[in-house]
């Protein structure tokens, strides 16, 4: 899981001890998380970061923004890969589908002051980023601001 810290455009990733201590001992089973920065101003893009412990860019086969609201999370963004391929993506920006990706749900346009989240999963990886958009562009969201 990762955590978008306020103030700022970098983020932390909780569960690298957890994944560090997977691929130390090699379980299978483990999911690995990465870095993942939000930045924008009309619509957000989210960079990927190379990972450290596991020594190569994450891939994808699946990613999804959502709209959270008092009734969970509403869809407002979806793309998967043709087949059971997993792709590389360094950088989803909103509304432009990567090669190799198809469109699940069509992006619909994002609120100003509403809380959303991607989230982004392949070949045991599972990343995400919380953001909102704002009058002067796309700002990260700490996962423990109550909003």
């Amino acid at each position: 899981m990762t955590i978008l810290r306020g103030g700022g455009m970098r983020a932390m990733t909780v569960g690298r001890w957890l994944a560090l201590g997977c691929a130390l001992i090699g379980l299978s089973g483990c999911l690995y998380s990465t870095d993942v920065t939000v930045s924008g101003v009309d619509v957000p893009e989210f960079t990927v970061a190379k990972d450290w412990h596991v020594g190569r860019q994450p891939c994808f086969e699946s990613m999804t923004v959502y709209r959270q609201n008092s009734d969970g999370e509403v869809p407002v963004w979806s793309l998967s890969t043709t087949g059971a391929r997993c792709i590389v993506v360094k950088t989803f920006r909103y509304g432009t589908v990567p090669a190799g990706f198809h469109v699940f749900k069509p992006a619909q346009a994002l609120k100003t002051g509403v809380p959303y989240v991607m989230y982004g999963s392949g070949d045991r990886w599972l990343v995400q980023a919380k953001f909102k958009r704002t009058q002067s562009g796309i700002v990260p969201l700490d996962d423990t601001a109550g909003h």
